[in-house]
C-alpha cells in the first residue's frame, strides 16, 4: 500500500505542476494531456499507445491546448487511430469542427453516442458499436445519461482494467489532498437519480479511475472501487462544484 501511495503521489504531484497541453505517462502506454480549467476543474484529456507502439487511441482530446503535443506524436511516426468523446460537451469544447479536427488528426474516426452528435451525428460514429479498433485496445462502452443524454463511460482492460469516466464522475480537485469522486452538478433531478441508478448498476471491475475533470485515482484496491461506487451512486442532489 505504502509504495504504491508514494508512486501515485508522485504523479499527481507531476500532473499539478505541468503546464496546460503537456502529457504526463501515467500508466503503462497510457498518456495524460493537461488541460486548461473550464467551468469547474482541471481538465484531463487521454492517449492509449497500443503495445505495437505505433497506433494511438485518443479520450475526449479536442482543446487547442492538446494539439502541440498530438501533432508532435504525428510527426514522430504515430498513427491516431481513433478519437472517443464521452459527451457533446467536447464538441463545444473544440477548437474547430469535428471534419477539421478529423482532418488535423491524419483523417481519424470519432466516435459519441448518437443522443449526442447533434447536427453532426452525419459524420461522427457511432460510440456504441464494436469496431476493430475497440477490439485493439481492448475497449468497452457503457451508456451513462445524466450529465448530457448521451453521456458514456469508457473502459479498458489495459493495465488492469481503465475506467475513463468523461464528465459521469468528477475527481477531487487538485489543490485538495482529498481522494473523492462526485457526480457532476446536474439541475434535472430525474437526470441526476439516473446518473446514480448507472453507477449502482456498473460491475466492471477497475484499477485506475480516469475523469474529464479533477485528479485521477490510480491503483485502486476492491473496497475503495466499491466506495468510489457507492458515493457515486448516492441519491442526494449533487451540490454545486
Amino acid at each position: 500500500m505504502a509504495s504504491s501511495n508514494i508512486s501515485y503521489t508522485s504523479i499527481i504531484e507531476e500532473l499539478k505542476n505541468k503546464k496546460v497541453g503537456e502529457r504526463t505517462l501515467i500508466l503503462p502506454d497510457t498518456f495524460l494531456v493537461k488541460v486548461a480549467k473550464f467551468r469547474y476543474r482541471t481538465g484531463n484529456s487521454y492517449i492509449i499507445q497500443h503495445l505495437d507502439r505505433k497506433e494511438l487511441l485518443l479520450i475526449d482530446v479536442v482543446h487547442q491546448d492538446s494539439q502541440e503535443a498530438i501533432q508532435q506524436l504525428i510527426q514522430d511516426g504515430f498513427d491516431i487511430v481513433g478519437l472517443l468523446l464521452t459527451h457533446s460537451d467536447l464538441i463545444h469544447q473544440s477548437y474547430t469542427n469535428m471534419k477539421k479536427l478529423s482532418e488535423d488528426l491524419g483523417d481519424v474516426v470519432i466516435y459519441i453516442h448518437p443522443l449526442d452528435s447533434g447536427s453532426q451525428g452525419g459524420f461522427l460514429k457511432n460510440i456504441l458499436e464494436p469496431n476493430e479498433v475497440f477490439n485493439k485496445f481492448s475497449i468497452s462502452i457503457d451508456h451513462s445519461p445524466g450529465h448530457t443524454g448521451g453521456s458514456v463511460v469508457i473502459h479498458s482492460e489495459i493495465n488492469n482494467g481503465m475506467l475513463f469516466t468523461g464528465d459521469s464522475a468528477v475527481g477531487s480537485p487538485y489543490e485538495k489532498e482529498e481522494y473523492y469522486f462526485e457526480r457532476p452538478p446536474i439541475a434535472n433531478q430525474s437526470q441526476d437519480i439516473g446518473l446514480a441508478q448507472h453507477w449502482k448498476n456498473y460491475t466492471k471491475p477497475f484499477k485506475h479511475m480516469l475523469p474529464l475533470h479533477g485528479k485521477p485515482q490510480f491503483n485502486l484496491s476492491e473496497g475503495r472501487q466499491k466506495d468510489i461506487i457507492i458515493n457515486l451512486s448516492k441519491y442526494e442532489p449533487t451540490k454545486t462544484l
